[in-house]
């Protein structure tokens, strides 16, 4: 499966006072935003969608269209 460190620079950058695989994104674009947001839940669940999007406040319709969008894979 994709982890974050997998990404560009531009879109995932790990963060050393956060828990590992936990990063935050290195610019201001809500896309950056979510992608981090989604990754960061997906590691905190060991990539159970289900749990993710109660993590993430979000019906599991709308995480798989988020995953769809940004070609995520688990």
């Amino acid at each position: 499966s994709i982890q974050p460190e997998d990404f560009p620079p531009n879109i995932y950058t790990p963060s050393g006072n956060v828990a590992k695989g936990i990063g935050v994104p290195q610019d201001d674009s809500m896309e950056a935003y979510e992608i981090t947001a989604i990754f960061n839940a997906l590691s905190k669940c060991d990539n159970i969608r289900r749990k993710a999007a109660q993590i993430l406040k979000v019906s599991e319709a709308t995480l798989y269209r988020k995953l769809k969008k940004y070609n995520i894979k688990t």
